[in-house]
């Protein structure tokens, strides 16, 4: 009987304009959705082509204190059909020595916080909630009222079928209503990524691609049983039909602004312009304790220098310089870059304060949204994607890691206190002032006294180069020894595990409401 009563529920279904508007809706939407979504996908993948380029070129290191590797994150395959936070945070980071990586680049010095979900993205996932959701209240809103207002409701019951028996069918039939545009939904999206040839999923992707249909049919199923709840609850189609659409309009927009907005009030997170003005007093602390320390130092013999290239964060390229001045040099260096660390780890911690009310606010507004099935369901998707926060997160983890590895590294081979941190020419080869000036000037004076005596010092005189002084004919070095970064992303299993929390809020959530429907059906009044 439930088959019977399934099987005149989707016939009356597909005959009705319903079916024919929510498939014509699919058919125009869905695959200009996901079409817009390739089409960005391909345009961050040709970014991260040129940026892993850029980062290649800048990765090749003359001395280890040019070493400051660059790392760009490719973008996740699937986020074709879930944007997350991903199209909201930066791919790449400069690993410092003196400073720990809080955020992707471009994203640091952010007034807002890129962890919020977004009001609306236009991507698959998001495309299909407004569709999935709204056709569910459409086919369901007067499952009770309608039949009653018709008097079938009536004449069903007085027959011997039970009410239970009714109820189960008539959602059966509405399920075998939607499922064939769920399911062409997905084909249709599925075709259009196999008829693009820059696309190529691996078995884990068809996994997650797997779970996010199933996770779908959930969806469905639970917003065909809240249009059913509500249908049970009164006695008119037109009052169901507003009190659907308002639920409606709630969970999938006013619950995420809400949400967000309520985060950004009652989670305070600081201006970036104190945070930099903190960062920024430390900074100043540390140069000055440098230049404390410089002046401590004796001076070289002569200051003459062929090549004296500084940057930020240590970097220094020192060629055709006097054996004295390599010497205060390497002092300075070996004092500098151990200080430069801890300091590191000082701003860190004023950093990861900002960071941690960053991602308390995102929780906050996390828990907010779960009120609205839409954004559990979003939440879920994101995380099969990996384009949620958590999976950023690993990736900015996985770089501190890294950076603590390299630093390491420096340490244990004594890199700070060894000549080829900012020269590679062979200490042996180094000069004393005189021996410079004899070579510089091809025997013409013997010593530094005479060459600023005789010829006041006049550079013309010096036209003979020394050996290996000139940067620009310097060689990259051989950087295979040092640790590498590799990026690994979480295991399907991990996501699925993972997301199997949302899928069971969703569950339990559709059970709990068809019960609660079903007790009102069975005293609902059909007359």
């Amino acid at each position: 009987m439930i088959l019977r009563i399934a099987l005149k529920e989707l016939y009356h279904n597909i005959t009705t304009p319903r079916f024919i508007t929510g498939f014509v809706l699919c058919l125009l939407l869905i695959p200009f959705s996901i079409v817009i979504s390739i089409n960005e996908y391909k345009s961050k993948i040709n970014i991260y082509e040129i940026e892993k380029k850029k980062a290649d070129e800048e990765n090749l290191a003359k001395v280890y204190s040019m070493y400051r590797p660059v790392i760009v994150k490719k973008p996740a395959p699937l986020s074709i059909f879930a944007r997350g936070i991903s199209y909201r945070v930066g791919n790449r980071i400069k690993v410092l020595f003196g400073d720990k990586p809080m955020m992707t680049e471009g994203k640091a010095e952010s007034r807002d916080n890129p962890f919020l979900n977004r009001f609306f993205t236009f991507d698959f996932v998001s495309v299909l909630i407004i569709i999935i959701s709204l056709m569910a209240f459409l086919f369901t809103y007067d499952t009770c009222t309608g039949e009653r207002e018709s008097g079938t409701l009536k004449m069903m019951l007085s027959n011997a079928v039970s009410r239970s028996t009714i109820l189960t069918g008539k959602l059966l039939g509405t399920l075998f209503t939607l499922l064939p545009i769920l399911l062409f939904s997905f084909g249709l999206c599925l075709l259009v990524i196999l008829l693009t040839p820059s696309i190529d999923f691996t078995l884990s992707e068809w996994i997650r691609i797997g779970m996010i249909f199933l996770f779908s049919m959930v969806f469905l199923i639970l917003f065909m049983i809240i249009g059913l709840f509500v249908s049970s609850h009164l006695h008119h189609s037109g009052t169901s039909m507003v009190i659907c659409l308002l639920i409606w309009v709630t969970f999938l927009f006013i619950v995420p602004s809400l949400a967000n907005y309520s985060a950004r009030s009652f989670v305070k997170v600081g201006s970036v312009e104190n945070l930099n003005y903190d960062i920024a007093a430390i900074e100043h602390e540390f140069e000055e304790n440098l230049s404390g320390y410089a002046q401590k130092l004796q001076k070289p013999d002569w200051g003459m220098i062929n090549t004296y290239w500084a940057d930020r964060d240590g970097f220094k390229l020192i060629g055709g310089a006097t054996k004295s001045f390599m010497e205060i040099e390497k002092k300075k260096t070996e004092y500098s870059e151990p200080l430069r660390i801890q300091y590191a780890d000082r701003k860190w911690q004023i950093r990861k304060v900002y960071l941690d009310k960053l991602k308390k606010q995102q929780k906050f507004a996390r828990y907010c949204s779960f009120l609205s099935p839409a954004e559990v369901f979003k939440e879920s998707v994101a995380g099969l994607c990996a384009t949620n926060y958590e999976g950023h997160n690993e990736f900015l983890e996985q770089t501190r890691a890294y950076r603590e590895a390299l630093v390491n590294y420096y340490v244990q081979n004594k890199l700070f206190s060894s000549y080829l941190y900012f020269n590679w020419q062979d200490p042996d080869s180094y000069m004393t002032a005189d021996e410079m000036i004899r070579f510089k000037t091809n025997g013409l004076c013997k010593s530094l006294d005479e060459f600023e005596t005789k010829y006041q010092g006049d550079w013309k005189y010096l036209t003979v180069e020394i050996p290996n002084s000139n940067l620009w004919q310097w060689q990259p070095m051989d950087l295979s020894a040092l640790p590498s970064f590799t990026y690994k992303p979480a295991s399907v299993m991990n996501d699925v595990r993972d997301s199997l929390s949302y899928f069971g809020i969703l569950l339990a959530l559709a059970i709990v409401l068809y019960y609660l429907s079903f007790l009102s059906f069975t005293k609902y009044d059909v007359r």
